[in-house]
């Protein structure tokens, strides 16, 4: 494929400075144009074919070799070195340095990359991640101007503490504190870049302050059609509309990101880690489509991912794969869908299914619960122990574990069985313990438990005429999840009962009737 105007996809109309390249090979240049795209929006496979057809249209290049090294790099998404990629990035890195083309800056990031592979260790990655930092903040020194170096340092920055860069109390790290500079230097020179937008989101997503990340991703939506086929960027903003209630944005703004995926697949195929992007894009819409009560939506796009999630597919990447396809059930729970929750059937293969057998058993005990078949709920919980201590400790959802996401579902699990048989307090207990397990999940978008306990607590609450404890939870969950159609439908009805003016406007985003915050609840309120 060295003829550069023979490439079946959109890499996106961004271009660094021609000046800038130690090339004056024009098919090199944009093949490395294209890699760039890439390697900014995490589809690393296609940045790597793009660099090496770079480094065949200019065979004296050493750029291209870097770029094959940092693309099979841990990233903010995937933190640790596999053993094929660091074999290959150290080929790439040994033949870059035969290469006699090539600026300072590129020799340097050649370097940089030498020196990161260098202090691999397998079992602390943190090592190559803070000698690749130092490496970047010293090639960032001489070249300051260079938005590409600023944005390689600030992906490097956010690598140091990746999902975790603030602590408790909303105080950003220093590497964050470092990283906002150097981007907002860098937007200063080029507004739309995007790499430094799509860290910029990571970086203000979980600040105090994510809507200030908008008006930068907001370059990422059409119909400006600056990123291409990069079916990730555009999905980026949507990490920031969840955040502001605004969860038509999202749901669009992937359903533009999926359609991405489908031309992709048609001319890649569905394999490698962008499986998991792809994933990702249908995730966010249904948890989207979930706060705002747009049931079809979420179920088209999670009845699709149940359906893809075969073996074939899960089979080469399960701890990453596997726990999407429980996703369908979180849906049915959402919606109240107990018949069809009752119809799933269990998994082929429960040891590679093993997260999703789990799950199932956990739905069928919230199914039966919430159909006061007490008694069955309490057969799905012992089912549901003994398919949780067959999941590895290295199954995840993106950013959590599953042992730490099935803490929840079993204290779910037993408040809303005890609450059936009238054990009261020991139900609202339980329900307590699942708000405190779902707050303390790592930051992740979605929210890797994607119905708020709250909606459930607050509703059984309200069941039980403790009104003024379902308000205090209610209020709660909308500083969580803003404009969520459950909890300000269960604050309005507190308000009401209280004889108060509601104080809050009911979303219209709902393509069903919101009777409660959760449809476990039987009853009106009060």
């Amino acid at each position: 494929m060295s003829d550069s105007s023979v490439y079946p996809l959109d890499c996106g109309s961004w271009r660094r400075l021609s000046e800038r390249y130690g090339s004056k090979e024009t098919a090199a240049v944009e093949w490395m144009d294209r890699s760039l795209n890439w390697c900014f929006g995490f589809f690393h496979d296609e940045a790597v074919l793009c660099a090496r057809e770079a480094a065949r249209a200019d065979p004296a290049w050493c750029f291209p070799y870097a770029v094959i090294a940092h693309a099979r790099a841990p990233n903010y998404n995937n933190a640790e070195f596999e053993a094929d990629d660091v074999e290959e990035a150290k080929q790439a890195i040994a033949e870059g340095q035969t290469k006699t083309g090539g600026t300072g800056v590129e020799k340097q990031f050649l370097a940089a990359q030498a020196a990161r592979y260098a202090a691999v260790d397998f079992s602390d990655c943190s090592k190559a991640a803070q000698c690749y930092k130092e490496k970047m903040e010293a090639l960032f020194a001489v070249a300051p101007d260079d938005t590409e170096v600023a944005t390689f340092l600030v992906e490097a920055l956010l690598q140091i503490h990746p999902w975790r860069l603030y602590d408790k109390e909303g105080n950003p790290k220093a590497e964050a504190v470092r990283a906002r500079v150097v981007i907002m230097d860098g937007l200063g020179r080029d507004s739309k870049h995007p790499g430094l937008i799509h860290f910029f989101i990571h970086l203000v997503e979980m600040s105090p302050n994510p809507a200030e990340g908008l008006p930068s991703a907001n370059f990422f939506r059409e119909p400006v059609s600056y990123v291409g086929d990069n079916s990730h960027l555009f999905h980026m903003p949507s990490h920031l509309d969840v955040l502001v209630g605004a969860y038509r944005d999202a749901i669009e703004a992937n359903k533009k990101a999926i359609e991405r995926d489908r031309k992709v697949v048609a001319v890649r195929g569905p394999k490698g880690f962008f499986t998991l992007y792809r994933l990702h894009n249908r995730h966010l819409l249904i948890y989207a489509a979930l706060m705002a009560g747009c049931k079809e939506e979420a179920l088209a796009a999670a009845r699709d991912i149940y359906d893809e999630l075969t073996t074939e597919m899960v089979a080469p990447l399960p701890d990453w794969l596997e726990a999407f396809k429980g996703v369908y059930l979180e849906v049915l729970i959402r919606f109240g869908m107990w018949d069809p929750i009752l119809k799933v059937e269990p998994p082929e293969d429960p040891e590679l299914f093993c997260s999703f057998a789990a799950s199932r058993h956990y739905a069928r005990g919230i199914a039966f619960a919430a159909l006061s078949d007490v008694s069955k709920a309490r057969e799905e919980s012992a089912l549901f122990e003994t398919a949780v201590s067959k999941v590895p400790s290295s199954r995840v959802l993106f950013n959590n574990s599953m042992a730490d996401i099935f803490g929840i579902a079993r204290e779910m699990l037993k408040g809303e069985t005890d609450y059936r048989a009238g054990e009261f307090e020991s139900a609202f207990a339980a329900l307590n313990r699942a708000v405190e397990r779902d707050d303390g999940l790592v930051y992740d978008e979605p929210w890797a438990w994607m119905v708020p306990v709250r909606n459930a607590l607050g509703a059984l609450l309200l069941e039980q005429n403790r009104v003024e404890e379902a308000r205090k939870v209610y209020e709660e969950d909308l500083k969580r999840h803003p404009l969520n159609v459950w909890s300000s439908h269960g604050l309005r009805e507190c308000e009401e009962t209280m004889g108060e003016q509601p104080t809050i406007e009911m979303p219209t985003t709902a393509d069903v009737k919101i009777v409660a915050s959760c449809f476990c609840r039987l009853s009106k309120c009060c």
